[in-house]
């Protein structure tokens, strides 16, 4: 059941951080939960680390945290949840160096 409600909440997360500007706090608020809920490393918890990275990329706010955050995955796991979501973790980093 768990793993249900974080799919789901992953779902709506998705759905709220594709579109316009409003429904990205929500979006964010919802990718906070399923990184906390998510077993660490998992598919979900990877996604949730970037998706949070990237609505503060896109909105401009605490962009200065988020080379530095990227830098403190790679030392958790250097593959960054795999080549699809590390390329787009090591973008982001390269915008915010």
């Amino acid at each position: 059941a768990r793993g249900e409600r974080l799919d789901l909440m992953r779902a709506l997360a998705e759905a709220l951080g594709g579109g316009v500007n409003d429904g990205l706090a929500e979006a964010m608020a919802l990718y906070d939960r399923i990184g906390r809920a998510a077993p660490e490393r998992s598919a979900t918890w990877w996604l949730a680390q970037l998706r949070r990275l990237q609505i503060l990329d896109r909105v401009g706010r605490s962009t200065d945290a988020i080379g530095p955050r990227v830098g403190r995955l790679r030392a958790i796991a250097p593959a960054l949840g795999g080549p699809q979501l590390a390329a787009a973790f090591l973008e982001l980093a390269a915008r915010h160096e």
